[in-house]
């Protein structure tokens, strides 16, 4: 992979596909890109945000400290720049 990029989608119902950077099939999966990596839609992040026994699988994303109104902004901030993403707009800001 090499520093080469890479676009991972799925849309609702179907597997996730990977595109190279021409934007054309690839034969790696998500897994082969990023092998430790966690995937969850917005809804079940909004659902893990909402319980509190998961509240704690946030915080492993989290710096320690930061306080509850920060995770509240993190969140939000997440949900808007995925809502940018699937009307095809493109985001290029970082939290």
């Amino acid at each position: 992979m090499n520093g080469k990029s890479f676009v991972v989608a799925r849309r609702y119902g179907e597997s996730a596909s990977v595109k190279d950077e021409n934007g054309n099939l690839s034969t790696f999966t998500p897994i082969d890109l990023l092998p430790e990596i966690e995937i969850y839609g917005q809804n079940e992040i909004y659902e893990i945000a909402h319980k509190s026994s998961q509240r704690k699988l946030l915080t492993r994303f989290l710096e320690a400290g930061q306080q509850e109104g920060e995770v509240s902004e993190f969140r939000n901030h997440k949900l808007a720049e995925n809502r940018k993403i699937e009307r095809g707009t493109s985001y290029c800001g970082s939290y």
